[in-house]
């Protein structure tokens, strides 16, 4: 039996659970927010096909997915890949965030041109290194090397870096800061897609579902970012389990860094297992899926 037939039954088991959470908060000393969050991504993930019946949270691919969420989401695991191959080296805190930018990612004709990059605070000695700004400066970096002929007049040149990335899209493992923000802005990447949030940038702790406090515009000089939390599901869970900690501890003592820095393996080892045992369901994300692997690593499938 297909487990979406189960969906109806989990959404009668998710009313019956809610009509019967003031006496559970009782015996489970937990925090209100914490339940509904938990009861909430499960549902999600159940309705985005990601649990099966026998194995709840289990993450499997979607039998639903489109080509372009299946694109979506391969191209956020390489993200979280990425960071992953580095582990090894334990490196210092702040490494573990990574972003990449992909062209033509809504042209399932296409191939989409992908770069990654990642924090660099350390190594820099300083503290505007981050990822997606060092993803935008590779990215220019690519299109300087092989987009744009050298023979172009200077103002054409500068026309075309400045609008080359129009198209593209920036994956991010984490929720971009203010600075990042307008940085992608200016560069006039159109859509940037995160996968953990980052509560560092809300005033006070607040559960994930709400808007973020200390955003920046994003539209400005002609120029519009849009901003989405990716649906993956390891993002989801990575997002139950951070919030979870946060609520727990001390009011203004939790540090995202630290706590990916401190979490890496939980956090980034279920994106790499996924993409080196990924088969593309789609013959146009067949050769993606190829080079997303050659490039993190991912190549070798460990899961029996």
């Amino acid at each position: 039996m297909n487990h979406r037939e189960f969906l109806p039954s989990k959404v009668l088991i998710l009313v019956i659970a809610l009509s019967v959470l003031p006496v559970a908060l009782s015996f489970a000393g937990q925090s209100p927010g914490s339940i509904f969050r938990d009861v909430a991504v499960g549902l999600e993930l159940a309705q985005a096909g990601t649990i099966t019946p026998d194995k709840p949270g289990a993450s499997t691919p979607s039998t639903s997915l489109s080509a372009q969420q299946e694109r979506d989401h391969l191209l956020m695991l390489a993200a979280l890949s990425y960071t992953y191959a580095s582990l090894t080296d334990r490196p210092p805190e702040g490494y573990d965030i990574s972003a990449l930018i992909a062209w033509n990612v809504q042209d399932l004709n296409k191939t989409p041109d992908f770069i990654i990059d990642r924090n660099r605070n350390y190594e820099k000695q300083g503290e505007v290194f981050h990822a997606q700004a060092n993803a935008i400066r590779t990215a220019y970096d690519k299109m300087r090397d092989f987009n744009i002929p050298p023979s172009l007049a200077g103002s054409e040149r500068y026309l075309r870096y400045t609008n080359d990335l129009k198209n593209a899209t920036l994956y991010t493992t984490l929720e971009p800061c203010p600075m990042c923000e307008t940085t992608i802005t200016m560069a006039k990447i159109p859509l940037a897609i995160f996968c953990m949030e980052d509560p560092g940038l809300r005033e006070a702790v607040t559960p994930h579902e709400t808007k973020p406090d200390l955003k920046v515009p994003t539209k400005f000089y002609g120029r519009e970012l849009v901003e989405k939390h990716s649906d993956l599901a390891d993002c989801s869970q990575a997002d139950v389990s951070m919030w979870k900690t946060v609520e727990g501890g001390a009011p203004g003592s939790f540090q995202i860094t630290s706590y990916i820095h401190q979490n890496s393996e939980k956090i980034f080892r279920p994106a790499w297992d996924e993409l080196a045992c990924s088969k593309s369901k789609y013959p146009e994300n067949s050769q993606l899926l190829i080079e997303l692997q050659k490039a993190t690593g991912a190549i070798s499938c460990t899961r029996p």
